[in-house]
């Protein structure tokens, strides 16, 4: 039983380091976000962290201190410069290249989502997107437009200062969230990701997109998500949303 615990933890952790590209000991935020709440909790029951860093003779994260010279948009953006001249790009990064490059790179993410967002800096800087995520999740906020426009609702598309995507009868926020199917060795899922706990919207409409095409979409009420995060399987306890269109129309 024990020597099971050990393979687990060992196991579920060298996969998060894998999946983050990072060579030491994952922190409990960069856990949670990677959606293992499970290895958390066989952590915390078995000795800690710090216990589990020298057992898997792993370092640990060094402490970031902000500057307390810059202001948060000036952090962000000596953030994204200092991806840019590492990785030697000359667009935007990405979300995942700026977590993964930065030993600070969930707290510059964090600023950039509770700040203007990402496409805000990408302009500010005269930056262009990558085809990625990024461009791949606006591609659905406009299809999310028609879909809503079909359904005979009202709607607006919000600018990149907003913290949600549609307005819908000029009084539902609405955040448009997307995710390909995700194959680890724990199973197969859709990934989305809210950044905060604050919600700033009235609903989430989430597409889960299988192969180039949405095998479901969720509108889930913002209220009933309370983590960084959610994941859907292909049969989830968020499939009751599926389609519920109507809550909108009772909002």
């Amino acid at each position: 039983m024990v020597t099971d615990i050990i393979e687990d933890i060992k196991n579920i952790t060298l996969y998060i380091m894998d999946e983050l590209n990072i060579d030491r000991m994952p922190t409990i935020e960069e856990i949670r976000r990677s959606n293992y709440r499970e290895l958390e909790r066989m952590i915390y029951s078995n000795g800690g962290m710090t216990l589990w860093a020298k057992k898997l003779n792993l370092p640990t994260k060094k402490k970031i201190y902000r500057d307390s010279s810059l202001t948060k948009e000036e952090e962000i953006i000596r953030g994204i410069k200092q991806v840019q001249e590492i990785l030697k790009i000359n667009c935007m990064p990405t979300y995942s290249q700026i977590r993964t490059t930065l030993e600070n790179g969930y707290s510059i993410t964090g600023l950039i989502s509770k700040g203007n967002g990402y496409r805000y800096y990408a302009n500010l800087l005269n930056l262009d997107l990558q085809t990625s995520e990024t461009n791949f999740g606006i591609d659905y906020e406009f299809k999310t437009l028609d879909m809503l426009l079909n359904k005979g609702f009202e709607v607006e598309k919000m600018s990149v200062k907003h913290p949600y995507d549609i307005l819908v009868n000029k009084e539902t926020k609405i955040d448009v969230k997307t995710s390909n199917l995700h194959n680890t060795k724990t199973g197969s899922f859709f990934k989305f990701n809210i950044w905060s706990k604050k919600h700033n919207c009235d609903y989430y409409i989430a597409h889960c997109v299988l192969d180039e095409k949405i095998f479901k979409t969720l509108i889930i009420p913002s209220k009933e998500l309370r983590s960084y995060n959610f994941s859907v399987g292909m049969r989830s306890k968020y499939d009751v949303y599926k389609d519920k269109w109507d809550l909108i129309k009772q909002a």
